[in-house]
Formats: structure tokens, sequence, C-alpha cells
């Protein structure tokens, strides 16, 4: 009975054991499975990302070398659209010089008939035409003499102004001078006058002490002499 126990313990350990160990495999077969998986699904995706980059390069190729074909296109037309209007412009002047070259044509023969015209008229008109200079040259001549005269009236009448001004503004200087020399002789005609006024009360005033002076020393006497009598 105790072997068959210990026996049947035996083996249910080996058991629990052999199924530890199976569940272990199992469970490191699992997780191996999954590293496999993972390590293939993130391949897929780098492999994804890889191709959608290079699809993006493409496009991006594809678009920078459209963008420079339509970049080289609109400069084509450009300088086309400039080329056509240099020649427009270049016919343009070379029109207007055209027509400039033909008025030009045009005035000189319209001078030239005018210069014969005016060189008929001269040989039946030379007689009025001189009257017409002396007249001209006579009327400007009077009117210099009068210019002239004009001129020099102006000139004297400005003379005759600024000697009345220069007149009038000695007249004042004369009058503010001469009311200031009479307020100067004024006020040292007061100063003298007080200065005498000074000295005569000082010449007073000492005749008044000399007289009094002189009226002591007689009444002195007087006193000396009653007492000498007495």
């Amino acid at each position: 009975m105790a072997r068959s126990w210990r026996c049947q313990s035996e083996l249910s350990k080996r058991i629990i054991i052999a199924q530890e160990f199976d569940l272990k495999r199992k469970l490191i077969a699992v997780t191996k499975i999954q590293a496999v998986a993972r390590s293939c699904n993130c391949r897929r995706e780098q492999s994804a990302k890889r191709n959608l980059l290079k699809r993006l390069i493409a496009a991006t190729t594809i678009q920078a070398s459209y963008r420079s074909r339509e970049l080289c296109q609109r400069k084509s037309r450009a300088r086309e659209l400039e080329l056509e209007k240099r020649a427009t412009a270049a016919t343009t002047i070379q029109a207007m010089t055209r027509s400039w070259m033909c008025r030009r044509e045009l005035l000189q023969r319209r001078e030239e008939a005018h210069q014969v015209q005016v060189v008929i008229t001269r040989t039946a008109s030379s007689v009025a035409i001189q009257s017409m200079i002396r007249s001209w040259k006579s009327r400007r001549v009077c009117l210099q003499r009068l210019e002239q005269n004009r001129h020099i009236k102006d000139e004297r009448e400005a003379i005759a102004a600024t000697t009345i001004q220069t007149m009038a503004r000695s007249w004042r200087c004369q009058s503010e001078l001469s009311k200031r020399i009479i307020i100067a002789q004024e006020f040292d005609l007061k100063r003298k006058l007080i200065a005498v006024t000074k000295i005569q009360a000082v010449a007073r005033s000492c005749n008044c002490r000399r007289e009094q002076s002189a009226k002591r020393n007689l009444l002195k006497r007087l006193i000396a002499a009653t007492t000498i009598q007495a």
C-alpha cells in the first residue's frame, strides 16, 4: 500500500513536471511564433513604407520634371512674347520715323515754296517794308527815350524822397538832441542852484556863528569891565 501510494505520488509529480515542461515548451513555441509573426509584419510594414517612399520620390520627381518643363515652356512663351513686342515696337518706330521724314520733307518743300513766295512779295513791297521798318525803329527810339525819361524821373523822385527822408530824420535827430540838451541844461542849472543854495546856507551859518561869537566876547568884556568898575 505504501509503495503503491509512493509510486502514484511519484507518477503524479512526473506527470505534473511533464505537463509543466510541455506547457513551457508550448509557451516558448507560442512566443517564437509570435516573434516570427511580428517580424513578418514588421518586414511587411517596412517593405510597404519603402514602396510608399519610392512612390512618393517618384511622384515628386515627376512633379518636379513637370514643373521644370512647364517653367521652361513659360519662359519660352515669355521670350516669344518679348520678341513679338520688340518686333512690334521696331515696326512702330520705323513707321513713326518714316512718317516724321515724310512730314519733314513736306515742311521743307512748304518752306521753300514760302521762301519763293516771300522773295516774290519782297520785290513788290520793299518800299512798304522799309517804311514799316523805319516806323518801327522810330517808335522803338521814342519808346526807349520815354523809358529813359521815366527811369530818370523815377530816379529823381527816389533821390528826392531819400533827401526828404534824410532831412526829416536829421530834423528829428536835431530836435531830439536839442530837447536832451535843454533837459541837461535844466538839470545842470538845478544842480547849480542847489549848490549855490547850500553854499549860501553854509556862509550864513558861518556868519551867524561869527556874530554869535563876537556877541559873546563883547558880553564877556562888558561883564569883566563892570566887575572891574564895581
